[in-house]
């Protein structure tokens, strides 16, 4: 159980990241909103503000309205997509902060876009049956043209300590993407940890829970992940300790590879396969 809170208390700052990052630089910035970030307004709030300015709640007047020249109305227009349209609005607000110039304007859309997180993050978990991680030793065949890359490599490790993998996760397109700030071995993509033997790697004890469908229902009630933007040739990575995840205990070479659907992009990404060696 103490597992499951620090679980999630690492979840909670992940989900926080994007909006405590906001409310610094609009501090530095020297306060981008005179009141709270719109995205944090009720509807019928941003509805107002939208009518006073001339425009109405539809989603070609939200998206004329990401291009008004004032920069608190490009924010709550880009709020009010979120709540309105739901994913579908995703691309619209991605559209909106390649093109904008100025910083508070952007912080605003990126906060709306940040609060998509909780619908992606519902449909990913109604893909894969309610898990928290996704269920691993799933055959991947990626898709063509590649919308990412996905490559791991092993970690040169201390002694004592047990297998590490970088993971990258690169966007290969010419347009921005959305993903959910998720870590990318498990709760993103299935893994595949074979043994010595050939076999599939026993799952650790203490990792089984995971794949339950408690986690995952607090998780989407109080902390869903927050969607961040990934512009076009740019790379997020992360450590894996695949000896956390899976017995390897045995010495010998395990083969290790991840990847499958991300439904939300409607792609199938598959990262190459690599040799972990545990001695003794």
């Amino acid at each position: 159980m103490n597992r499951l809170w620090i679980t999630i208390a690492l979840l909670a700052v992940a989900s926080l990241s994007v909006a405590l990052t906001c409310a610094n630089a609009q501090n530095s910035a020297g306060g981008c909103w005179a009141q709270r970030a719109p995205s944090a307004e009720a509807p019928a709030t941003l509805d107002h503000i939208l009518r006073d300015a001339g425009y109405a709640s539809t989603r070609a007047s939200l998206t004329a309205a990401l291009g008004d020249p004032s920069v608190d109305l490009r924010s709550v227009a880009a709020a009010r997509l979120a709540t309105s349209e739901g994913i579908s609005a995703i691309p619209v607000i991605l559209a909106a902060m390649a093109g904008e110039e100025n910083h508070c304007a952007h912080l605003g859309m990126r906060l709306a876009l940040a609060s998509l997180g909780k619908p992606v993050y519902a449909l990913t978990l109604a893909h894969r049956g309610g898990q928290t991680l996704a269920a691993p030793f799933q055959p991947c065949t990626p898709s063509e043209p590649p919308t990412l890359s996905l490559s791991i490599e092993p970690v040169p490790r201390a002694p004592g300590t047990g297998p590490l993998i970088r993971t990258r996760l690169r966007n290969l397109t010419q347009e921005p993407l959305a993903l959910l700030q998720l870590e990318l071995a498990g709760p993103t993509f299935p893994v595949t940890v074979l043994d010595p033997a050939g076999s599939h790697a026993a799952i650790a004890k203490e990792r089984e829970w995971l794949y339950g469908h408690g986690m995952a229902s607090l998780t989407l009630a109080f902390i869903p992940p927050a969607l961040v933007p990934l512009l076009p040739n740019e790379e997020i990575s992360s450590m894996w300790k695949v000896g956390e995840d899976f017995d390897m205990s045995a010495p010998g070479v395990y083969r290790v590879s991840l990847g499958g659907p991300l439904e939300y992009l409607n792609t199938t990404v598959c990262s190459n396969t690599i040799d972990v060696t545990v001695d003794r």
